[in-house]
Parts: structure tokens; sequence; C-alpha cells
């Protein structure tokens, strides 16, 4: 019997280190006795935020105008009269070159020169002008508006004659449920 004595002995002091052992490590890893209560809601304070929302595009458009310079080609009426007169103009002029009259090739290709430079001047006139054209012009903006939203609730709450203060993300209600340990903690 006596050795079963020590074996229960042993057995005992065995337990009883354990739970002695146990216990600080519990205390130390958060494995205290936890409980939950209801705590009585004392107050509720929306936390708000000032948030940017854009607003509809709003396209404005307005008319300009534009200033165009315009070049048309410009046909005379009077080519045969300008031809005749370049004819002419460079005739005297080649026979002026090929010694009055001596020879005839300065003033036969002067008459042809001076009658092609008459027509080309007749039928290449260009006449400018400037033009106002009405543009249409658009801008797209945007505009932008400062909201004050809701990001949550500051709540007092009283348990056992203590105000504890917490943050939520919606309202509690008249109660919210705690978690009591060593801290008392609000449970969502």
């Amino acid at each position: 019997m006596n050795m079963n004595m020590n074996i229960k002995h042993s057995l005992v002091a065995a337990g009883i280190a354990s739970a002695l052992l146990a216990a600080p490590l519990a205390q130390a890893d958060g494995w205290s006795s936890v409980t939950y209560a209801k705590a009585r809601v004392v107050g509720v304070e929306p936390i708000m935020q000032t948030v940017q929302v854009r607003g509809p595009a709003e396209r404005t458009c307005w008319t300009v105008n534009r200033t165009r310079e315009i070049q048309r080609p410009v046909n005379d009426p009077n080519t045969v009269g300008n031809t005749i007169i370049g004819a002419v103009i460079g005739g005297v002029i080649g026979h002026q070159f090929g010694h009055h009259g001596h020879y005839d090739g300065p003033t036969v290709a002067g008459a042809l020169l001076g009658g092609a430079i008459g027509n080309n001047l007749s039928q290449n006139g260009v006449q400018s002008y400037t033009v106002n054209q009405p543009v249409r012009r658009c801008e797209v903006t945007r505009h932008y508006r400062n909201v004050q939203q809701v990001d949550g609730y500051r709540v007092r709450y009283r348990y056992q004659g203590q105000v504890y203060t917490t943050r939520m993300d919606h309202e509690p209600g008249r109660f919210i449920r705690i978690r009591v340990s060593e801290r008392v903690t609000p449970v969502n």
C-alpha cells in the first residue's frame, strides 16, 4: 500500500505543480477567465468625414470667328488685247537689240516673248481676300463638391459605474455586448 500511496501523492503533487505553473502562463497568454455582458449605451456621436464627389459633366459651347485669307485666280476677259500689247512691246525691245531692223530675229523673238508674257499675266492674275468663318468650339468641365458623410460612430457605454468609449462602424442601439476579462472591450 505504501507504493500506491506514494503514486497517489506523486500524482497529486504533479497536478498541483502543473496547476501552479499553468496559472501564470494562462494569465500571461491572455487565457484568463472571460465573460460576456451587456452595457448600456449612454451616448452616440457620428464621426463625419469630408469627401469630394464628382458631379455630372457639363458641356459649354461657343462660336468664334476664324479669319482666313483666300486666293483665287482671276481670268482677264481682255486676254487677246494683253497678248497684242505684250507682242508690240516685245517687238520694239527686240528691234532695238536687232540694230534697228538689220536683223529681224531679235524683233520676232521679242514679239513672241512679249506676247506670251502678256497672255500669261492676263490668265494668272490672283485676287486675295479675307473671309470671317464661324467656328464652333466646345469644352467639357466637371464640377466637384464637398460632402459630409458618416465615417463611424463614437460610442460611450456604462458598465459597473464606469463609462467607456469605443469606435464602431454602425449605430449600436440601446445596449452593446461587451467582453469582460482584465479589460472591458465591446464585441461587434
